[in-house]
């Protein structure tokens, strides 16, 4: 299945994975894509057909032509897995759900607002978009906590993931 969808003057261009997982990228280790990829930027976000599971079924996204800075971001691309992962597996609790829809939407937002800027604000927007995180994966080890049947280690996987991004990020490594 391949569909092609235009959004905010970005072509974007989805399709289902490989069955032998031929073409689909590994973690990104650092918070850019490398140069030789300015003008197509590829990431994985998570299926959510019923009855799949998102922690092995994915959907390929790819950016024909990135117009804004954040796009080139590998971190930006997680952040939106994230958001994904917490849409698709609600928390029961009310506010729990509704504290890290906030903040994985906070993460995300602040990560492409970061990479518009320059110097302190740059920094100061990452910072925040790591705290965000932080409390998006609290909320989810809170709602495991209190009985609920959430994909915990996802979320604390892929924010590790995002938090060592996020890092380089702050710290200025920006490979």
């Amino acid at each position: 299945m391949s569909v092609v969808m235009a959004r905010g003057g970005t072509r974007t261009h989805c399709e289902q994975p490989r069955a032998s997982g031929a073409g689909t990228l590994a973690a990104p280790r650092s918070g850019l894509l490398s140069t030789r990829t300015h003008r197509s930027v590829m990431g994985e976000v998570p299926l959510g057909v019923k009855g799949t599971s998102p922690m092995t079924d994915t959907l390929r996204v790819h950016i024909v032509q990135p117009s804004l800075l954040h796009h080139r971001l590998r971190a930006w691309h997680r952040a939106v897995e994230l958001v994904q992962l917490v849409h698709l597996h609600p928390i029961g609790d009310a506010e729990l759900r509704e504290q890290a829809n906030r903040a994985a939407r906070s993460c995300a937002l602040n990560i492409a607002e970061g990479a518009a800027l320059r110097g302190a604000a740059k920094r100061r927007h990452f910072v925040i978009a790591q705290g965000s995180l932080v409390e998006t994966v609290a909320a989810y080890e809170l709602a495991a906590a209190i009985g609920e049947r959430v994909p915990v280690a996802r979320v604390q996987e892929l924010g590790a993931m995002l938090s060592a991004m996020l890092g380089g990020l702050i710290r200025g490594r920006e490979l």
